[in-house]
């Protein structure tokens, strides 16, 4: 036993108290426990200074909530366990954990912005690691965000934002899904083996399955005891956890009112289930993808790079997509058409004037000037014009290029932190996704545009003057495109991103009359927690996704 190396307890607590009875057996197997008197507020701060008069190798296991932790009796070997992990900190898993990491940027920048919605990978009741790691995390962590999160937002962002390629961590720290050292009590904190595309929206129910295989809970009961059951994760994960993390207890709807609640629920999942048929036309495939995973072609790959790259060094980028609308106008406008058709979701009519500004922002060139064009494989006929149109440009790039890689959100909206950014937007649009993120949102350089016909607002904004190393951010349909080119053209320093639709999925507020989206299903919304939304499956194409391994 003097052989590991000391280990330390630390529980917050609310006021001085002596330890309990079993607090006291820890002494004996050589575990000291700490009390941190703390609030919700100061638990940050308070730690670190606790962790401050402590050698930097000691080894500690750090509790928030004391009454929802069972530690076993062999907790004197925690710090020779931790060793194993060969990491600086671990963190318990949260109990709703069940996408690997590879699929954390879809499920995590999905729902990260809408508050009432929790982002759990980690359960910050139990972490550890020794003093000086868990020093340096903590205080990476309250710089970034201390003064805006609880502790357990905090360290649920530091870990995604880290795992996002948002920042760089000063200490190397992991989830322990497996359970080799911390355990939750309920079985998706470790991930399960995906058994087809239609997985995520089943996994509560094999869950349940499970635990009633082995006996542990019925139907009408929760899982919140599974660690008093002797050898469950020995048996169920094969792992002998020193360290149980219980589930917090939740109200539950008795009888009638239950009963009413879940046949609601399920007549709610077969309605949009039905919706995504139809609107899929009843064509399903499992080669249907999320299209927030990371992207690993080397076509789209080279486009956010470029475009995510020159923000971050602070070089002039610009960004726009042109496909079968923007093609569609010049197409007419180079034929002498003369008509007044509604294109684009009923959100921009036709007007040969515009048609050639667009015309003439697709021709310009400049060191930086990006220009998305159509997939060669799905959409040939759109890529044959747009060569035609652009030629041998050097910063030709696919279209879809932000689309089809939203998983380099996190590294575009971490570049945008600290600039000046000027927003463009129309009437249907939500910008606090943004400001929930870090990005100064100021109302002077907020402007907005209809939504339908929203060009015959270039006269009034192409002369706009914009400080040194701003960033515009447009998402205001065919006018996004023509101001794109104006201002890039007439500055040296500004970067002008139209990220348009890439973005409907986090700013799109509300459903429009005439069916941007259908009344009865927002279709680029998630349905519910964790499972599929229409537009974001799409049919899979060599040029523009990789998502092997």
């Amino acid at each position: 036993m003097m052989n590991n190396p000391p280990v330390k307890i630390f529980s917050f607590e609310q006021s001085s108290k002596p330890p309990r009875a079993e607090r006291d057996s820890l002494l004996k197997a050589g575990v000291e426990w700490c009390s941190v008197v703390t609030t919700q507020e100061q638990w940050l701060q308070a730690l670190i200074d606790a962790l401050d008069k402590e050698n930097d190798q000691t080894v500690v296991l750090v509790i928030s909530d004391p009454e929802r932790v069972s530690l076993s009796g062999e907790v004197a070997i925690l710090a020779d366990r931790f060793a194993l992990l060969g990491t600086d900190v671990v963190f318990a898993a949260s109990s709703t954990y069940l996408l690997e990491d590879q699929r954390l940027h879809y499920f995590y920048w999905k729902h990260y912005s809408r508050p009432h919605e929790r982002y759990n990978y980690l359960d910050s009741t139990a972490f550890m690691g020794t003093a000086g790691d868990l020093k340096a995390l903590l205080r990476q962590a309250m710089e970034r965000y201390g003064e805006q999160c609880s502790y357990h937002d905090a360290l649920s962002r530091y870990y995604a934002d880290s795992a996002s390629g948002c920042f760089q961590p000063e200490v190397n720290f992991i989830i322990d899904h497996d359970q080799v050292l911390i355990a939750s009590t309920r079985l998706s904190a470790k991930p399960q083996a995906q058994k087809g595309w239609m997985y995520e929206m089943l996994y509560a129910r094999n869950e349940r399955d499970i635990y009633s295989q082995n006996h542990l809970i019925s139907a009408l009961t929760k899982s919140l005891n599974v660690s008093r059951e002797g050898d469950t994760f020995r048996h169920l994960t094969g792992t002998n956890p020193l360290v149980v993390v219980q589930d917090a207890p939740s109200p539950v709807t008795p009888g009638k009112a239950s009963f009413l609640l879940n046949m609601r629920a399920h007549l709610q999942t077969v309605r949009q289930l039905f919706l995504i048929g139809k609107a899929n036309k009843w064509h399903f495939q499992k080669e249907r993808i999320f299209r927030h995973l990371p992207n690993k072609s080397a076509v789209i790959h080279k486009a956010t790079e470029l475009l995510v790259g020159r923000l971050e060094a602070k070089k002039p980028v610009s960004f726009a997509h042109y496909n079968d609308g923007e093609l569609t106008f010049i197409q007419d406008f180079l034929k002498g058409e003369q008509h007044e058709k509604w294109f684009g979701r009923k959100q921009q009519q036709y007007n040969p004037v515009l048609a050639e500004r667009l015309y003439e922002a697709m021709r310009f060139q400049k060191e930086g000037y990006l220009v998305g064009v159509p997939c060669s494989l799905d959409h040939p006929k759109l890529r044959k014009q747009a060569d035609e149109i652009v030629g041998d440009y050097v910063h030709k790039v696919q279209a879809m290029a932000i689309h089809h890689n939203l998983a380099f959100m996190p590294r575009l909206l971490e570049a945008l932190k600290g600039r000046e950014v000027y927003f463009f937007t129309n009437e249907y649009q939500d910008l606090s996704f943004f400001e929930a993120f870090g990005i100064e949102m100021v109302s002077e350089r907020i402007f907005q545009v209809p939504f339908r016909n929203s060009y015959l607002e270039y006269d009034r904004f192409k002369d706009m003057r914009f400080p040194d190393e701003a960033v515009v951010v447009l998402t205001c349909g065919m006018l996004a495109k023509i101001l794109t080119k104006v201002w890039y053209e007439n500055h040296d320093s500004l970067s002008v991103l139209a990220l348009g639709s890439s973005l409907d999925d986090h700013i799109q507020k509300k459903n429009i009359s005439f069916e941007l989206y259908p009344s009865d299903l927002p279709l680029t919304r998630n349905l519910h927690h964790s499972r599929s939304f229409l537009f974001g499956y799409k049919p899979t194409c060599k040029e523009c996704f990789d998502f092997d391994d």
